[in-house]
């Protein structure tokens, strides 16, 4: 009959990992805290607490040539903020993400924040190889283009802002009052 024995090292490495696996295991059983994520970089005003004073409706829209590319609103009283989704319905939306804090001082608002948009572009090939001679779609690539803001913002009330000019595109915020209904 043969005995195996694992080497001295092996064995010194299992013995070291057991704690480490044991307190993995309790990590996984812990229930974790809510927490609203804020982005890398986002300033906090020192404005307010965690929860609003009123309801406030933030609209996020983009405008290319005068032509509206979409809005994504949300309705909160908190003071973190996270809010994604696609600006209008398509195959290829432009997306929009943005993480921040809302604060009240004085009849002000102050938002500390961090946008992006993700555009689309869409460009095709052309090949002149049809048996008719005609000019045919090779291809359709699409590709998105990144725009991105981060900063800290006093708003008046209901006034529109642009945030970001980039590419042709105008992308603007606008803070609003909720009254109760």
């Amino acid at each position: 009959m043969t005995t195996f024995f694992p080497p001295l090292g092996l064995s010194i490495v299992l013995l070291a990992a057991a704690p480490l696996v044991a307190s993995a295991q309790q990590m996984q059983n812990a229930v974790p805290r809510p927490r609203v994520p804020v982005g890398p970089g986002i300033p906090t005003p020192k404005v307010g607490g965690e929860e609003l004073k009123s309801n406030y409706r933030l609209t996020f829209s983009g405008t290319k040539g005068g032509k509206p590319l979409g809005e994504l609103s949300t309705l909160t009283c908190a003071a973190q903020i996270q809010v994604s989704g696609p600006l209008e319905e398509s195959e290829t939306p432009t997306t929009f993400s943005v993480q921040g804090v809302l604060g009240e001082k004085d009849g002000e608002l102050q938002f500390a924040y961090s946008i992006s948009f993700s555009l689309p572009v869409t460009s095709s090939t052309i090949s002149l190889n049809g048996k008719d001679g005609e000019s045919r779609p090779r291809s359709t690539t699409i590709q998105y283009q990144q725009h991105s803001s981060t900063g800290t913002l006093r708003l008046k009330p209901g006034r529109t802002y642009e945030v970001l000019k980039s590419g042709g595109i105008i992308y603007t915020i606008t803070v609003s009052p909720e009254e109760d209904k």
